[in-house]
């Protein structure tokens, strides 16, 4: 089970392609979408107690429920998915292009895919503050 994605300043730290695991609090990479007998009530709650007292804490469950809801709208169970700048990624997406909330990816394919042959990939796109910065969306004056 995945917690609910929360962006920091510095995405190519991690923050920004990482999926965290709602038990464990562990980083991963990839995700495989399952069925789980928790509501998405118990799964907020469960979320937003592991982060209580931490800067990424949050304290709406009905905004969580929400935000997972809209998330998890097109992943489809069996299927295995990528986290990347507020979106779930399916890994097959090729080209990926899209606007996230910090960034404008225009990538041949899914970084985290492409870096299983080269993991270079990683370092030269998500795991890059320049990759970021260069992509950065400009904020409306």
């Amino acid at each position: 089970m995945i917690a609910a994605p929360v962006q920091m300043e510095s995405p190519w730290n991690g923050e920004g392609w990482l999926f965290t695991c709602l038990n464990c609090r562990k980083n991963f990479t990839f995700a495989r979408a399952v069925e789980v007998e928790e509501s998405m009530e118990e799964l907020a709650a469960l979320d937003l107690e592991a982060r209580r007292g931490t800067e990424l804490e949050l304290d709406d469950p009905a905004r969580w429920v929400e935000w997972m809801g809209t998330l998890l709208k097109a992943v489809e169970v069996g299927k295995e998915y990528v986290y990347l700048d507020g979106f779930f990624i399916d890994v097959d997406t090729m080209p990926l292009q899209f606007d996230g909330w910090h960034s404008r990816h225009d990538l041949p394919w899914v970084p985290q895919r492409a870096a299983l042959e080269d993991r270079t990939v990683i370092d030269d796109t998500i795991g890059s503050e320049e990759y970021w910065r260069e992509t950065a969306i400009a904020e409306e004056p």
